[in-house]
């Protein structure tokens, strides 16, 4: 019943984001892979970009990659179904999933996601998902493409940006594992929540330190 809900839900959210003005842009949502020469049974991921991007509060996607040469991996293992792992572009502790599911079979991906309040406004360049995969024990070739992409702003407004090309991978036994990702990008998102830590506690000492300061002018007023 949940799910019959939460389809409904997302299915009538996007009529109403297609049948609002759709705004173009100059920026561009494209892929990107350390490598495109995968060692066969290895694992590689792949993320979602987006560069140019004006203000805009959430964003829908679909792409299709070769699903008999590698396979996707699950990002969310608490969850039914197959999911791809949100990136840092949105804000993530404002952040609310429509859709995030995939169809082994066709090779599709869906993903819908948007930001609720307080969130603001986020624009320029970031990682918007992030891909996991294996690839296929037997060598061989494929590609991932994304076939669309749309981002929505506060007001409900449709944003286009191009759309960059696909991405060809080739398998073989002899080629390298490819890279994982790098300790400092997780440092990097580390430090992005302890930076988040630190602003709360910041807020939450400002507001203590305005409550004594009053209570101890309060004090000092009946004394006199």
């Amino acid at each position: 019943m949940k799910n019959r809900y939460l389809t409904k839900l997302c299915s009538i959210l996007l009529l109403l984001i297609y049948c609002l003005p759709v705004i173009a842009s100059e920026g561009q949502v494209y892929l990107s892979t350390p490598s495109q020469q995968i060692k066969t049974g290895s694992e590689f991921y792949l993320d979602v970009l987006v560069s140019g991007a004006p203000d805009v509060y959430g964003v829908q996607f679909e792409i299709a990659y070769t699903a008999n040469m590698f396979s996707l991996i699950d990002s969310h293992d608490d969850k039914a179904g197959l999911q791809i792992s949100d990136g840092h572009f949105f804000d993530t502790d404002n952040f609310f999933t429509l859709n995030n599911t995939a169809d082994t079979n066709t090779g599709v991906i869906n993903y819908v996601v948007s930001q609720v309040s307080p969130a603001k406004d986020v624009n320029g360049h970031g990682q918007i998902a992030r891909l996991f995969f294996t690839s296929s024990d037997k060598a061989g070739a494929g590609t991932i493409v994304i076939n669309s992409a749309e981002f929505g702003t506060r007001d409900g407004q449709s944003v286009d940006l191009a759309l960059g090309p696909a991405i060809s991978l080739d398998f073989k036994a002899n080629y390298q594992v490819p890279a994982k990702p790098s300790s400092t990008e997780l440092n990097q998102q580390t430090m992005q929540l302890i930076s988040k830590v630190l602003a709360i506690l910041f807020v939450i000492g400002m507001v203590m330190r305005t409550v004594l300061m009053r209570r101890k002018k309060s004090l000092q007023a009946k004394a006199i």
